[in-house]
């Protein structure tokens, strides 16, 4: 652990960079599969939008035997990914997880990652990271409603489609 924290400490100093990762928004759906035998099966179904920043200085203000050269550049990049939880809810309301429904959905939520570099210091580009956060996090949002529900409509055909099942009721 000693010789972890180390390391940690001398590529912090070394290469400052910070990760921000928050939960932009959820959503929640449930659905009833109806057997034959008129047993019946409650899903419930959340969807988890994320959205990630890293960004990452590099270089500095001084390079050995040339003295005083900027040669500082930030970089940063942007991921969103949604992730889609599964849960059997019992009788009594417990949701049991159902990890084999459970998934990261390919794509995130319809966008490849952002990224960007700009020369100079990461305060110095603090204003272009800053809008290029909030533009793939709005465009992560406004996509988010549809592929939720999109999704959502794959999980009934499927169970649709297994043996035995009667009817599929969205509540």
């Amino acid at each position: 652990m000693k010789h972890f924290i180390s390391v940690a400490a001398a590529l912090s100093i070394l290469a400052p960079f910070s990760i921000a990762a928050e939960v932009v928004s959820t959503k929640e759906r449930a659905f009833v599969v109806r057997y034959t035998d008129n047993t019946t099966e409650r899903y419930a179904v959340k969807w988890i939008l994320d959205v990630a920043a890293n960004t990452k200085e590099e270089g500095g203000s001084y390079v050995p035997y040339q003295g005083a050269v900027e040669n500082r550049r930030c970089a940063w990049s942007v991921d969103a990914s949604v992730e889609r939880k599964v849960s059997l809810v019992t009788r009594l309301g417990e949701p049991i997880p159902v990890t084999g429904m459970s998934r990261s959905l390919a794509g995130g939520a319809g966008k490849e990652a952002v990224s960007g570099a700009q020369k100079g210091s990461c305060a110095g580009a603090k204003s272009e990271s800053d809008a290029a956060i909030a533009e793939a996090r709005r465009a992560s949002l406004a996509s988010f409603e549809k592929l939720a529900e999109d999704d959502f409509q794959e999980l009934q055909t499927a169970a649709r489609a297994r043996a035995g099942v009667s009817q599929v009721t969205v509540q």
